[in-house]
């Protein structure tokens, strides 16, 4: 509740975008509309009302949603929000995550992703009250797998999250020949995240602000240590020129 409190704080007071409505959702029983121009609040209970409160936002294209899965389980049934940004936060445990997990329509999309100092901070809270070695030693481990699979939090705070995103990273790049190549590093937009294309594993969205109200918004890959494998694999299947020229043509993948 502390950070859902937090960046609902956050959106109410923010003005670079449109966002006019920001609902709260308490699981899949409880939701709160909050409408920044009107400075009115609405309680929606039961599951009926909580699909209203969905369609009021698909339908006016101006809000957020912030879903509370603090229980376990995934999200109510009909609960496909379209048009709209959500944020769904999960507790440390990892099992309340697991039905939004298993969702069909469920895309694995890593977006600006925490910087080194973030990290680090990360750790000193994992790490706390333990002796300051054990912390210091703690981070250089992090700090090591973030090299090696990029700064994302759910892969690099314990040893079976990295070793699993380590293999799982392998074999995408296994998969890799001249044809996948020439076929997926040319797709762009939603098509990026096609289960079919084996590269989604291997990037990451990066938006970077340009003026007040300009981003540029770009696909790279997750780290520099996967750049290197990726252009590595490119040339095992392309020539060095062609895998070049994927790895280099702007907005494209990657």
């Amino acid at each position: 509740m502390n950070a859902g409190s937090y960046l609902l704080y956050q959106l109410l007071h923010y003005d670079d975008y449109p966002i006019r409505y920001v609902a709260y959702f308490l699981g899949g029983e409880l939701a709160y509309m909050l409408d920044k121009e009107e400075e009115t609040v609405t309680e929606y209970k039961g599951a009926k009302k909580i699909k209203e409160a969905v369609s009021r936002l698909e339908w006016r294209w101006k809000g957020f949603i912030i879903y509370d899965a603090a229980e376990d389980g995934g999200p109510p049934s009909g609960f496909q929000p379209y048009g709209c940004g959500m944020i769904v936060l999960k507790s440390p445990n990892g099992k309340s995550f697991g039905g939004w997990v298993r969702r069909e329509d469920r895309h694995d999309r890593v977006m600006s992703c925490p910087r080194e100092n973030e990290a680090k901070a990360m750790c000193a809270w994992m790490a706390r009250g333990r002796p300051a070695q054990e912390q210091a030693d703690y981070w250089e481990t992090v700090k090591q797998r973030m090299q090696f699979v990029g700064p994302i939090p759910r892969y690099i705070f314990t040893e079976a999250d990295f070793n699993g995103r380590t293999a799982a990273l392998g074999s995408a790049l296994q998969v890799i020949d001249a044809s996948v190549a020439q076929r997926y590093f040319s797709e762009v937009d939603d098509k990026v995240w096609s289960a079919k294309n084996p590269l989604w594993k291997l990037v990451k969205i990066e938006r970077e602000r340009r003026g007040r109200y300009c981003s540029i918004v770009s696909i790279v890959p997750a780290c520099g240590h996967i750049r290197q494998k990726l252009l590595g694999r490119l040339c095992e299947v392309l020539t060095l020129a062609e895998a070049v020229s994927l790895l280099t043509c702007g907005s494209r993948l990657p």
